[in-house]
């Protein structure tokens, strides 16, 4: 931004349209290079043998495995749990369901009650022959 010759705070006025100016934009470049530096710049160790195949890594310790398995099996269960409680929250609906079908059964056939009074008896009793 070119300083205004006729303006003396031009700097006040850049901190307020942009508070953060001044740490922001470094801290996100330093990131953004950071992440671009190479794989030995970055303390990684790629394990190669001489002939050129690649060393496994050291296989994981008993307490790894018990821990995986106990982490495994909580999962399980808390899916089971969560499975157990929708089918019972759905069967606990059944009920109101029913309720409100024959509610609704009951006010059809009250209104259709209500209309064959109006008319006099049965609805279709004018086009039968007399």
């Amino acid at each position: 931004m070119k300083p205004d010759p006729g303006c003396s705070n031009q700097g006040l006025i850049r901190r307020r349209l942009d508070p953060h100016s001044a740490q922001g934009h470094v801290i996100t470049m330093k990131i953004v290079f950071q992440q671009r530096k190479a794989p030995e710049a970055r303390n990684e160790v790629l394990d190669m043998t001489a002939e050129g195949g690649f060393v496994d890594p050291p296989p994981p310790s008993w307490t790894d495995r018990l821990i995986g398995g106990v982490l495994m099996l909580a999962g399980a269960g808390i899916a089971i749990v969560g499975t157990a409680l929708a089918v019972w929250f759905t069967l606990m609906l059944i009920p109101f369901v029913i309720a409100a079908g024959l509610i609704g059964y009951a006010a059809l056939r009250w209104y259709v009650w209500r209309a064959r009074q109006s008319v006099g008896g049965h609805p279709f009793d004018r086009f039968r022959p007399r």
